[in-house]
């Protein structure tokens, strides 16, 4: 099984990407969102159209609430903005919004190439629904949690990742949190990533946990070609694995278990 950290080649400044049997993969998303909202009749006819893959659907609402001064009510409205649709276990979620269209994928992840046949599987059925339409932006968001033993009563975070405050007020005392957030535009037209690694809790006992969650986006006009639009999210994938890779130390690979 391929994951969404395959072996390829060396990226910017020599990083490798690597191939793991256990990414710490979390959650996957993807995200493309138009340059005029479309209409709610036409989330429906794709939330119709795409149901039959999905266990569950439900409405997403926006209220708007505002006081009128002379006679003190408060007037609110509720509207309808889009469409959730859920598989069984709830490991799969399509958005359908009058303003954007999301993929996401939970743990366990099946690998990128499960999630680009799915992406460029409803991208298609979504434009033949539509119709021709362009697009604001795409995002690529993964979120990655590392679980890691606690040794010697407190958590040594730097034995996994390089993300760390560089100065600490005490630092004779051990550290029991952090949060570094990095944000830069990358080497792709109208690219950028945020980058932010932290303490989290994790859900094994005797363990910590640290978050690194990525967020690549690129934002310029473009129209919604399939392949166009894969061969931009495949770049922006191998960019986010070079993050991921800068930032991570080689204990924590031997954890996910480098496939050679």
């Amino acid at each position: 099984m391929k994951t969404a950290h395959s072996a390829a080649h060396d990226g910017p400044l020599g990083i490798q990407e690597m191939n793991y049997k256990n990414p710490p993969i979390v959650e996957a998303v993807v995200q493309i969102s138009f340059e005029k909202a479309i209409g709610v009749t036409d989330v429906d006819r794709v939330a119709d159209r795409l149901l039959k893959s999905y266990a569950s659907r439900s409405d997403r609402q926006t209220m708007t609430a505002s006081l009128d001064t002379a006679s003190g009510k408060l007037i609110s409205s509720i509207q309808k903005v889009g469409v959730e649709l859920r598989d069984d276990f709830a490991t799969k979620v399509l958005i359908i919004d009058t303003s954007f269209l999301l993929l996401s994928a939970l743990a366990p992840y099946g690998g990128w190439d499960a999630l680009e046949s799915r992406l460029m599987d409803e991208i298609e059925r979504f434009r033949k629904i539509v119709g021709p339409l362009k697009l604001s932006r795409l995002g690529m968001r993964f979120v990655n949690r590392i679980d890691a033993p606690v040794a010697n009563g407190a958590p040594d975070y730097g034995r996994y990742v390089r993300a760390q405050p560089t100065h600490l007020a005490l630092p004779d005392v051990p550290m029991s949190g952090f949060l570094v957030q990095i944000s830069q535009p990358l080497h792709l037209e109208g690219g950028s990533y945020t980058l932010s690694c932290g303490s989290v809790e994790s859900p094994l006992l005797g363990y910590f946990g640290i978050s690194v969650d990525i967020d690549v986006s690129v934002t310029k006009s473009m129209t919604l070609h399939l392949q166009k639009i894969l061969d931009i999210l495949r770049e922006m994938r191998n960019q986010k694995n070079y993050l991921f890779e800068s930032i991570i130390t080689e204990e924590a690979r031997s954890m996910f278990g480098v496939v050679k």
